[in-house]
């Protein structure tokens, strides 16, 4: 991309507070390089699986600080444990999800755990571009940003270039996640969405008791869970399908079948499915920092829809669509949209629960 076509795209930001790229046309010199590289409009580079595993990091440490099998965050390391450098999503200190460079073991805390928010790509491919002639590169993020990387890089500089993709549930924005929390991230350090199988939010704060904030009661986890605070675009992904972009995509291996080797590991159990012989050959190079058992995709198609759809617009899309844009609230939108389904939910365990209850305290008095 010539310097005319990058000084003519900026980045524009939407009423929900997710970002889109805009051409200048006042500076435009209609040569086309954006919409070559957009992965959208140009992208046709899919690959099907040449083998899948299910893995588990050797690394206890970083298995047990994981959201999964510690994969990411396990190759990451070896990667620049081997002088290359890994690009991944990090937050800055205003909880702006941002892609990032680490060149060094000490920075990969970041990246590690899930994060379901859109992260901001920045100058990280213009950055990989410049590191490319002297270094190898591991880059980790969403299939379309893996898509927009690989035809950005020209084809001479990606025999140094690695790429991961995750399986992908679509992205809210971070305006969403910040008025969700509100004041909950004032004076806080970390957030985390997931601690191993366990969904929710932990945020640690210098200043006072460390809170957490369950899944079932979040506004913010019960619109992603109804994939109604997504992007857009995710509900017409391409990238959302069984062939894959880049060398490897990883994920939870849901659905894993009966495996007695993995029964010790609860925590979490994630996927590894390479693409390409490069993606193969670089799992191989680092197999020994794995337990690995190689499985079959199909065990995981039904557990993981990603994997063969994107996720679908349905009508309390629109309806949170609506209420945001007259509330201006995300927690009061998506409630708005939830709350009656959310108390039906509430009703029913509350009642199992006390039958139980009834039911175990007739045994006792028997």
């Amino acid at each position: 991309m010539n310097k005319c076509t990058i000084n003519a795209i900026s980045m524009i930001e939407d009423d929900y507070g997710f970002m889109h790229p805009q051409i200048n046309q006042d500076i435009c010199i209609s040569c086309g390089a954006c919409r070559n590289v957009c992965p959208v409009v140009r992208f046709s580079d899919f690959h099907k699986e040449i083998i899948v595993y299910a893995a588990v990091s050797r690394n206890s440490s970083i298995y047990v600080n994981s959201t999964s099998g510690g994969v990411a965050t396990t190759l990451s390391k070896s990667m620049i444990e081997d002088n290359g450098i890994v690009y991944g999503a990090a937050f800055d200190n205003k909880f702006n999800l941002k892609h990032q460079c680490a060149n060094s073991i000490n920075n990969l805390d970041a990246f590690q755990g899930s994060k379901y928010v859109q992260s901001y790509i920045g100058e990280s491919f213009k950055k990989i571009k410049e590191e490319l002639s002297t270094k190898k590169v591991l880059f980790i993020g969403t299939p379309c940003q893996v898509a927009g990387l690989l035809n950005y890089i020209p084809s001479l500089y990606k025999k140094n270039l690695i790429t991961i993709s995750f399986i992908c549930g679509g992205v809210p924005s971070v305006k969403f996640l910040k008025q969700s929390l509100n004041g909950f991230l004032s004076g806080a350090k970390k957030l985390r969405f997931r601690n191993g199988k366990e969904y929710g939010f932990w945020i640690e704060s210098d200043n006072r008791e460390d809170i957490y904030l369950e899944r079932f009661y979040s506004q913010y986890f019960r619109a992603f869970d109804n994939k109604l605070s997504l992007r857009n675009s995710c509900y017409n992904c391409k990238f959302a399908c069984r062939e894959r972009v880049g060398d490897i995509t990883i994920g939870d291996f849901w659905g894993l079948k009966d495996d007695p080797f993995f029964k010790a590991f609860q925590d979490g159990i994630s996927i590894i499915i390479c693409s390409t012989e490069k993606g193969k050959s670089f799992i191989d190079h680092y197999k020994h920092n794995f337990i690995l058992r190689e499985h079959s995709i199909l065990e995981t198609l039904e557990c993981n829809p990603r994997l063969l759809s994107p996720a679908e617009k349905t009508k309390d899309v629109i309806k949170f669509r609506v209420q945001y844009r007259k509330k201006g609230n995300f927690n009061v939108a998506v409630n708005s949209v939830l709350n009656l389904r959310y108390r039906v939910y509430e009703i029913k365990k509350n009642l199992k629960q006390y039958r139980l209850l009834r039911y175990l305290h007739n045994i006792i008095k028997k």
